[in-house]
């Protein structure tokens, strides 16, 4: 069983034709695009018919015939597909993932392929079709899975066995997939036994009447009844992230930190930032910051502010410390994009924020990872947002923060801290004390 992605756009084969062969071994290119689709053995009619041949070859001679460069924005456009042992596509489920790209985000779209993509390579290796799948073969795998090593935390913290939530992850992914495969014909009956559970959102959300109901959901007799609850979040204070920050000597990289820090954003959005959304420097200062729009999770749109201090940082990173590596690196044409490698010139990937923190990390001894300084700058927000008394505090803060419900934002960051325990426990002690007529 293989899994591949491949650009959504090819799934057109004129385009995936036209991509093989400016990508092969050509010499002598020719000048005309009309000369270019002839030796790929394209007719000159499809030129007018698809726009997206003309800005593919455009595209590819903007690069001097380079083969283009990832961008932040590459997952986007892939589409996973899974190929069985004979190299054969497997219609179904690829149907499913094209399915899923039009509705979900690359992330969860790669979660639900790699978890199938599991599921049929244990099908694979013990010669099961997957149209033949029961209760039985789902349990197999279930179980299977409780006894298999986590490939990652093995690589990480020695031998470990998969979390129940990952187990129960696939489980219910292969329940899905195989509901889809009934619904649209691939299969005459749906093989497998369901339960529907019945759930409903946090007490604390119940202010707001149209997400108090019940909601229903249906998984496999298969899957565990109950998963385990998630760890609370964690955060650090304030002079341990700083203490953190101040330590990185990269200039690049300690502006990165410093932003995610103060703007409590995701790596992903941060690395989403082009050059033409950032404002340019004002002769008026405005002590209360710079504000500028980013493109946030679910490709929505939010507003973020950073101090002057940072935003003249960020200025130099633009004005000079970047075009100097551009140079350096031979890039003429500047794509545009805010970070770039300073070895390539190229995007910065957001995988690679995790890296350079795990460097920085291993030097310092205290393990922090980028999403770590978003929980520390909620945490801390939260908290001013309620000693200021701003009126509805969680709304706010689920603005700041670009989820997509309250809900949301009540469930990761509704717990009690221990300082504010520690203060409960203060307040308490004079309150029992003055009922207790001992003042």
């Amino acid at each position: 069983m293989i899994i591949q992605f491949s650009d959504a756009d090819f799934l057109d084969l004129d385009l995936a034709r036209l991509c093989a062969w400016l990508n092969g071994p050509n010499q002598g290119v020719p000048d005309e695009v009309s000369e270019i689709l002839a030796a790929a053995g394209l007719s000159p009619e499809r030129l007018t018919e698809n726009p997206k041949i003309s800005q593919l070859v455009s595209t590819w001679k903007n690069s001097s015939g380079c083969k283009p460069f990832r961008t932040p924005v590459t997952d986007w456009q892939e589409v996973p597909f899974l190929l069985n042992a004979e190299e054969k596509p497997v219609s179904a489920a690829n149907a499913w993932f094209r399915y899923l790209w039009k509705r979900y985000s690359p992330k969860t779209v790669s979660t639900y392929a790699y978890s199938l993509f599991d599921f049929f390579q244990y099908l694979e290796a013990l010669e099961i079709c997957w149209k033949d799948v029961d209760d039985d073969t789902l349990l197999s795998y279930r179980r299977c899975q409780e006894l298999s090593d986590s490939a990652h935390k093995k690589l990480h913290n020695g031998t470990r066995k998969l979390a129940r939530n990952t187990i129960q992850s696939r489980v219910v992914t292969v329940g899905r997939f195989y509901r889809y495969a009934t619904n649209n014909g691939y299969l005459e009956k749906f093989p497998l036994t369901v339960e529907k559970l019945q759930w409903q959102r946090p007490l604390d959300a119940n202010f707001l009447a149209h997400l108090g109901g019940v909601q229903v959901t249906e998984i496999p007799i298969a899957a565990y009844r109950y998963s385990t609850q998630a760890a609370p979040i964690k955060s650090l204070p304030h002079e341990t992230v700083w203490e953190w920050i101040t330590s990185v000597t990269n200039e690049r990289d300690r502006l990165m930190a410093t932003l995610l820090y103060q703007t409590g954003i995701r790596r992903e959005e941060l690395v989403l930032w082009r050059v033409s959304e950032i404002p340019e420097p004002s002769q008026e200062s405005d002590t209360a910051g710079v504000q500028f729009e980013i493109l946030g999770k679910g490709r929505k749109k939010r507003l973020v502010r950073i101090t002057p201090g940072n935003f003249a940082q960020l200025r130099h990173w633009l004005d000079y410390s970047r075009p100097r590596i551009l140079k350096r690196c031979g890039i003429t044409e500047d794509h545009g994009w805010v970070w770039i490698s300073e070895r390539t010139g190229h995007p910065l990937q957001a995988i690679t924020l995790n890296h350079n923190f795990d460097r920085v990390s291993a030097r310092r001894g205290i393990k922090i990872n980028p999403h770590l300084f978003r929980h520390s700058f909620a945490m801390q927000k939260r908290m001013e947002l309620h000693e200021d008394g701003i009126a509805n505090p969680e709304k706010m803060l689920q603005v700041i923060l670009g989820h997509s419900s309250v809900v949301t934002t009540i469930s990761i960051y509704g717990d009690i801290s221990v300082q504010e325990q520690a203060r409960e426990a203060d307040s308490n002690v004079a309150l029992l004390t003055k009922l207790a007529g001992e003042n």
